[in-house]
């Protein structure tokens, strides 16, 4: 493993949670938290890119998940994130097998076919009762506008791009990550385009890592699926679209 520069201005402090190989960590220099089992280094200077560094740590420590932070104008911020990315990945994969299967079942009913879909304790039984399902399923619902001129408040005032957060989740340790839809909109407020990302956040709330789904969630039947519950929402200030 790539020895890290130790002084006594640290720039960036290393983190590794679950290693198995703690006692070689120990050697180097590291220190360690029986309790939250985390081992930390504080160090001066990287001996490369924050994503190798993190990935090579993973690895060589065999540990569960490595996070690499940086200190710079009295702020601290996830630069690197390693180990979390599978999880990750697998609960997207379910998620998206779950949205194809209610856009399945909403096919059939809309075509008039019998069909029940039970979520929980709940039963839907035709296409009204599942949409109003799908739309209770999001934590929020986020819009933001695109470039416009000072003091255009009209265009302002239209939104191009949407967020659905779908859940939050902690995988291997104390990051917590979103699970989001995101895509543009049209004039109207339709969505153009869907597809699936994590958005991993900080103490501080910054973004520190996006990690897409598994290959398996890229599919043509998924990508339809997770358009059409794009399309359920209403992102505008109207009432009805057009």
């Amino acid at each position: 493993m790539s020895e890290v520069g130790m002084d006594n201005e640290p720039r960036f402090s290393v983190a590794a949670v679950g290693s198995v190989k703690k006692d070689l960590l120990l050697k180097l220099g590291w220190k360690a938290d029986p309790v939250t089992d985390i081992c930390w280094a504080h160090v001066s200077r990287l001996p490369g890119a924050p994503e190798d560094v993190a990935n090579e740590i993973l690895i060589v420590a065999n540990a569960k998940a490595v996070y690499v932070y940086s200190y710079e104008n009295d702020q601290t911020r996830i630069v690197a994130v390693a180990g979390d990315e599978k999880g990750a990945a697998d609960v997207a994969l379910r998620w998206a097998k779950d949205i194809r299967a209610l856009h399945m079942a909403y096919k059939a009913m809309a075509n008039g076919q019998r069909k029940r879909v039970k979520r929980g304790d709940r039963w839907l039984d035709n296409a009204e009762d599942l949409v109003r399902y799908c739309r209770d399923i999001p934590r929020v619902i986020l819009v933001r506008s695109g470039w416009h001129e000072v003091g255009d408040v009209q265009r302002a005032l239209v939104p191009r791009e949407y967020m659905i957060v779908l859940c939050r989740d902690q995988f291997a340790s104390h990051v917590l990550w979103e699970l989001q839809i995101v895509g543009e909109l049209d004039e109207k407020g339709w969505p153009e385009t869907a597809s699936f990302q994590w958005a991993g956040y900080g103490e501080i709330g910054h973004p520190v890592i996006r990690a897409k789904p598994n290959e398996d969630a890229d599919t043509k039947s998924i990508r339809d699926a997770i358009l059409w519950y794009a399309s359920l929402f209403n992102y505008t200030a109207h009432e009805e679209r057009e």
